[in-house]
């Protein structure tokens, strides 16, 4: 797939096997879970599920972020995030719509109105629910657990659905996809880094855009750092491209690579949310700190041979 710029100018490959997987899952009636750290484009993913799923005009989708949500009273959260629905369900014009979502206040009635959503929208309903990791225990787990009464409720004969896809990070994996989770019927979608072939054309492509090319060490030397990180690859880029150019030149060599390393681990790394989410879970689990470091130390570690 040909790489794509957003309106703000970040560049990215689309993650069209995710796109294919999740389309067809939520076309069989299937809810997904969407799982990978912060900053693997899981946002940009569901916007093009969106995109795709539109394009055939078979299904409603409305695409709901609850990072605004994140500061909401708990006894207010599952009224704040119908009310992002019912808001959707508006801007489609010509709707009669007698639940409001001003009713909601607990699971039941969250479930009530999602149902009464789906009977006046005539089709199938698709909620692509973004951030979930920025909502506090509590409400987040009334909300898997309404959406998953909701999906149990339906029939194979119903002649429309509700399908949900939610994107997460792994700090709240357990709650999303754990054996004790409500949601726990869910596909689960892993984001992967891009293949080596991706990364070679995504690097190539922002450094032509800032007219800067890379000699053949200075692509090894990048593909070598960066792997397959769907962020790393456009934030090291474009310092690369910043250093050669300040410098006079028009190609990028393996030393400005380095030196756009060193101003990501010096200016960037500690806060970096991935790297953030890795330390948190290490700290949580002494298990997996200790199979590290044995992977550090001996490079490869046989599955059976991990805590």
């Amino acid at each position: 797939m040909d790489v794509c710029v957003t309106s703000d100018g970040f560049f990215y490959i689309p993650n069209s096997a995710a796109i294919d997987e999740i389309v067809a899952k939520v076309r069989e009636g299937i809810y997904c879970t969407v799982l990978g750290p912060r900053y693997c484009q899981k946002s940009m993913l569901l916007s093009d599920i969106e995109t795709r799923l539109e394009a055939t005009g078979d299904e409603f989708c409305f695409l709901l972020d609850l990072e605004g949500l994140r500061t909401e009273p708990d006894s207010q959260f599952l009224g704040s995030f119908a009310s992002q629905v019912e808001e959707n369900m508006q801007g489609l014009g010509g709707i009669s719509f007698p639940l409001s979502s001003g009713k909601v206040t607990d699971g039941l009635s969250l479930r009530r109105f999602l149902e009464e959503c789906v009977t006046q929208l005539r089709g199938d309903l698709v909620l692509l629910i973004d951030h979930l990791e920025r909502i506090r225990i509590g409400p987040l787990k009334s909300l898997l657990t309404a959406l998953r009464s909701l999906h149990d409720a339906q029939g194979q004969d119903d002649p429309y659905r509700l399908v949900v896809v939610i994107a997460t990070s792994l700090s709240v994996a357990e709650l999303s996809l754990g054996p004790t989770s409500p949601f726990n019927i869910a596909h689960p979608v892993l984001i992967q880094d891009l293949t080596r072939e991706q990364s070679e054309r995504l690097i190539r492509q922002i450094l032509e855009q800032k007219e800067i090319e890379l000699t053949a060490s200075g692509h090894r030397r990048c593909i070598e750092a960066i792997g397959g990180d769907r962020y790393l690859i456009p934030t090291l880029c474009h310092q690369c491209a910043q250093i050669t150019a300040g410098k006079g030149r028009g190609e990028a060599a393996p030393h400005d690579v380095d030196e756009a390393i060193v101003w990501f681990l010096d200016v960037q790394a500690d806060q970096y949310p991935p790297l953030q989410e890795t330390i948190r879970a290490l700290e949580a689990s002494p298990a997996a700190l200790i199979d590290v470091l044995k992977i550090l130390e001996e490079g490869a570690v046989l599955g059976r041979d991990l805590q």
